[in-house]
């Protein structure tokens, strides 16, 4: 609920992992040079977990995205945004993230 006063960012953002949003020709294109890559014995990924996004609760504008190469680092990503979320105010958070106010 965003609230007139907010004390901590959670109140004003959300964060949440986007899946791949390749058009679908171009991900199975990413899976099968992902695929060729592992049979070759190469040790080149091109895809990837997809993007850890925070957007704006009244709104639903994205306002940050960070790409993420695996599960483990989407993981560890979200933790650490929500973690901030809940312990950093708006502004602080803002600053620390490069958020734009005006962007919001």
């Amino acid at each position: 609920m965003l609230t007139l006063d907010p004390q901590t960012a959670d109140e004003v953002y959300r964060v949440a992992l986007a899946g791949d949003r390749r058009p679908p020709l171009r991900r199975a294109l990413v899976v099968a040079l992902d695929v060729w890559f592992a049979l070759s014995g190469g040790t080149l990924e091109c895809s990837s977990a997809g993007t850890v996004e925070v957007h704006e609760r009244h709104s639903g504008r994205r306002v940050l995205a960070i790409d993420v190469e695996s599960p483990e680092v989407a993981s560890h990503t979200l933790h650490h945004l929500r973690t901030e979320l809940a312990e950093l105010s708006p502004e602080e958070f803002r600053e620390q993230w490069g958020v734009d106010e005006r962007a919001v």
